[in-house]
């Protein structure tokens, strides 16, 4: 396996010759029909345009919509460049209008092109070309090369299928040093029936394009070309990122036509990229035509400090999980995956290693292995490592297949605490010499020791169903894979090695949503035995309603995708002490749904919720955590759906004197800033940039004794955040500011609510412009008092008195 070829960047440098295009100054909505005419303005259904040139014959500003009718395919190239002005928090938004998505067919060109270009979201619409070997370019394609090593920002594609071309069916790259994109969010996409590839990333050089979100999306049938020497075929591939995540999609039958000698296709892979999380997916019956690869998943050249978990690999003909291909290749981690039958070809392994991999932790993977014609292992290290460690691994194989293979070469390799099953003849090789049982090989080597003592087990794991997994096609059902979980009789539950005292973090759960330690030690393998049945759902649903009183989780019923219909809404957002987050869409004072943030995943331990606010201008609130060494970080969020994760201001908290109070714009550049405030009363602002601290403002004005401050907002109308305080009293206090300029303070409302109700946020419930006050009350009770601007109008409780329960916490917005 090997990056992408740099020959695909010539179906990208396009001279397109523009026409004189008209001016637009403002947002508007502009609709393209069949039966519409060029000669009209566009901006009704009745007025629509007829043509792609048309739409490519103007400019387009930020915040401008074009609408294609739905059901109807439109022939043409939409080309996008630097003439149009979408910016990441104000895209120019290209979809459908009426019934059912339109189509853009490209014929043997691209159908979409950005160059040079950005702020762009493509929703609700349909690509495709005039087939995989007619068509030689891309379905969407973005390209930049501008110079100074710039980073465009706000690329996202939602609800789109892109089919019938000759290289990738989405494609996003660079071709100047750093240049590149950042801020790139591709959900619900099917790309089939292409190629090169089905959604890939590249850059000049490794870890350019900046914070990139794959998720829930669906890579299949593509195929390859039988006439190139580079690999070609893969469903999924990033290339040349920093921070990135592919998670909840499903990457299969690709790859048949590679015929390439050296390098090969793989469903779901990375390289020349760091801090890259591959979490959720199924990658199956994926293929290759030469002797390389046809793997599930894949972390290849100078991929660093990145993740393959939860997933799970079956029926490949390359690896289930490889790493490759130097030293370059160092601080990954592949934990609690499953694996079945992969290897059905080339001798691949369910984990496969090639080349000097370095500084790689392997633990809680299940293994199953059938044999083959193609010669399989459980696990092949095919050329030396240096530190690499496996353990609590499950490895089971049948058949005759191989459990493990090493290669000579190997430093600081390490065998502790797996499971060794074979349900035929028991081989592992190690250096050229063949094992038949598991003591000569421990015996012979020193692995499966640990200070002097014996680890590692040679036994029957006792699995529900080895070998019985099914197809799923479906990567929010991977928690329904019961033929991977441990029967409750299974020796091999509390018997797992203690990670931590290794230094190594488990992870927040196994592979089925469980807690990482459920009885008196881990298990092993990818299932943390609770001594119950496994959830039919990936989050526990909530308890049942009782009459007094009707105590509930904030997701009645958890989804497994984001809710449409909460988006833009007010949100009310939760954590259960558990760790899990999940927030409440509404509509003024009545309830619409909830949604668990990240699946249902709890954040660790050691960091709290500070609040919920907008960091990066795409209209969602994000998370701000503190960590209980006073760090600070941030979950970058699209609904529920996590994108990313960040420090604020890394490696520097703001000292223990200081809590952190929220985060608000306070001097007027569209970006949060942080405000603390310390034991003595003083306020600080830290001026933010992102992530970025750009400098500190110690407020000279500091609050009478007992108040704190608890939250900023807008009490007073004019476009800046003011400051609330409440006393131990109940009271409510308001500093309006200028900027960071204190001008006056102004008490809210003489009486506060007493006998157990407390402040828990700040939110614009009815979106009328002025900040509402939600409070909670001891019995779990919500209630808002509703306002105009410092004025109190009148007060509501929330969904009917409905109590929240004693786990959870309000923890925003405020």
């Amino acid at each position: 396996m090997r990056f992408l070829s740099g020959s695909v960047r010539a179906s990208f440098v396009v001279f397109v010759t523009l026409c004189l295009c008209s001016a637009v100054s403002h947002a508007a909505t502009y609709y393209v029909s069949a039966s519409g005419n060029d000669s009209n303005n566009g901006q009704s259904p009745g007025a629509a345009w007829r043509s792609v040139n048309k739409v490519n014959s103007v400019n387009f500003v930020a915040g401008d919509t074009i609408l294609f009718e739905g059901g109807r395919i439109f022939a043409g190239n939409l080309y996008f460049d630097s003439a149009d002005r979408g910016t990441a928090s104000n895209q120019i938004t290209i979809g459908s209008y009426g019934s059912g998505r339109s189509t853009i067919n490209g014929g043997s060109d691209n159908a979409f092109l950005a160059y040079n270009t950005a702020g762009l979201a493509i929703k609700n619409i349909n690509f495709t070309g005039s087939g995989p070997t007619a068509n030689k370019k891309d379905g969407v394609s973005f390209f930049t090369d501008l110079p100074g090593n710039v980073k465009l920002a706000g690329i996202t594609l939602d609800g789109v299928e892109v089919s019938g071309f000759g290289n990738c069916g989405i494609h996003i790259g660079s071709w100047n040093n750093q240049t590149g994109y950042r801020d790139v969010h591709i959900v619900n996409v099917v790309a089939r029936d292409n190629l090169h590839a089905g959604i890939a990333t590249y850059a000049q050089v490794p870890r350019v394009h900046a914070n990139v979100y794959i998720g829930y999306s669906r890579a299949f049938n593509n195929f390859g070309n039988p006439a190139s020497n580079k690999n070609t075929g893969s469903g999924i591939v990033l290339g040349g990122v920093t921070g990135a995540m592919i998670e909840r999609s499903v990457a299969f039958n690709n790859g048949k036509n590679n015929f390439a000698p050296t390098e090969g296709p793989v469903g779901i892979w990375a390289y020349n990229s760091d801090r890259v999380v591959i979490q959720f997916n199924e990658a199956y019956a994926n293929r290759t035509g030469s002797g390389k690869d046809g793997g599930g998943f894949d972390l290849d050249i100078d991929v660093q400090n990145s993740v393959m978990q939860y997933n799970y690999s079956h029926d490949n003909d390359g690896a289930g999980y490889l790493l490759c291909c130097d030293a370059s290749n160092s601080g990954n981690v592949i934990r609690y995956n499953i694996s079945q039958n992969d290897g059905r070809k080339n001798g691949y392994a369910a984990i496969h290693t090639y080349g000097n991999i370095h500084n790689t932790e392997i633990y809680n993977n299940t293994i199953y292995m059938n044999q083959t014609g193609g010669s399989p292992r459980a696990v092949y290290l095919q050329s030396g490592t240096t530190n690499m460690r496996f353990r609590n691994n499950i490895f089971y194989t049948a058949g005759g297949a191989r459990l493990i293979e090493v290669s000579g070469g190997q430093s600081g390799l390490l065998f502790q605490g797996n499971c060794y099953f074979a349900s035929g003849a028991f081989s592992i090789m190690q250096n050229g010499a063949n094992f038949s049982s598991f003591d000569a090989w421990r015996n012979a080597t020193g692995q499966e020791s640990l200070n002097g003592s014996k680890t590692g087990f040679n036994l029957d794991p006792q699995l529900n169903g080895a070998g019985a997994g099914w197809t799923l096609n479906n990567a929010n059902a991977l928690f329904t894979l019961s033929a991977y979980t441990l029967k409750d009789s299974s020796p091999l539950v509390d018997q797992g090695l203690n990670l931590n005292s290794f230094g190594v973090n488990p992870g927040p759960s196994d592979f089925f949503g469980g807690a990482v330690m459920q009885g008196a030690g881990h298990d092993v393998g990818a299932h943390e035995r609770s001594g119950t049945t496994p959830p039919n759902e990936p989050v526990p649903p909530a308890p049942p309603v009782v009459p007094e009183p009707p105590v509930s989780e904030p997701p009645v019923t958890p989804p497994t995708v984001p809710q449409p219909e909460l988006a833009g809404k007010p949100q009310i957002f939760f954590q259960k002490a558990d760790g899990r987050i999940a927030f409440w869409g509404m509509q003024d004072s009545s309830f619409i749904g909830a949604e668990w943030v990240r699946g249902g995943l709890p954040a660790n331990s050691n960091w709290r919720v500070v609040t919920a606010i907008d960091l990066n201008g795409d209209g969602s609130r994000d998370l701000v955590f503190q960590h209980n060494s006073g760090r600070l970080a941030a979950w970058n969020l699209q609904g529920g759906t996590f994108l990313g994760a960040g420090q604020l201001r890394p490696g520097t908290p703001p000292g223990a004197k200081w809590r952190t109070v929220t985060m608000a714009d306070f001097n007027g550049d569209s970006k949060p800033d942080l405000l603390f405030q310390n034991s003595a009363g003083q306020l600080m602002i830290w001026q933010m940039d992102g992530s970025e601290f750009v400098s500190r403002t110690v407020l000279g004005q500091i609050p009478e004794s007992g108040w704190i401050a608890f939250g900023a907002s807008d009490f007073n109308g004019d476009g800046k955040p003011d400051i609330l305080f409440r006393n131990k009293n109940g009271g409510l206090r308001v500093w309006l500011m200028d900027g960071q300029t204190f001008l006056s303070s102004k008490d809210l409302r003489s009486t506060s609510p007493t006998n157990g109700w407390k402040l828990a946020g700040l939110v614009d419930l009815n979106q009328n412009g002025h900040t509402d006050l939600l409070w909670r009350h001891a019995d779990g009770r919500l209630a808002v008092w509703k306002m105009n601007r410092t004025d109190f109008v009148n007060s509501v409780l929330l969904r009917n008195g409905h109590r929240l329960g004693a786990d959870l916490r309000v923890i925003g917005p405020k």
